[in-house]
């Protein structure tokens, strides 16, 4: 998928797309997609949550993922979130899903 590169700031986090749904951040310089769903109880990233560095937190109940490779490093979640490679060029974002 393809998007154009939104203007956001460092750490906050936006919804890309309603069909599939899809967060984007920008922390320490990179780019980070992912599912905008928290694996425990489906809490929407994109309302509820937070980036420190490259650790997403999820306000509704704690827990945090590593936005690198989508592991849990803090439950109440068990299952990794599912991130997505990103490339940036031309002022697009190239998702792979």
């Amino acid at each position: 998928m393809t998007f154009l590169l939104p203007d956001i700031r460092p750490k906050q986090i936006i919804r890309l797309e309603d069909s599939y749904p899809l967060a984007l951040t920008k922390s320490q310089e990179r780019w980070f997609v992912f599912r905008d769903e928290c694996t425990h109880a489906a809490c929407a990233f994109s309302q509820d949550g937070e980036v420190m560095d490259t650790t997403l937190i999820c306000n509704c109940h704690g827990a945090e993922f590593d936005l690198l490779t989508g592991a849990v490093l803090q439950g109440p979640a068990e299952e990794p979130l599912k991130v997505f490679q990103v490339q940036v060029a031309e002022n697009r974002l190239e998702v792979s899903l």
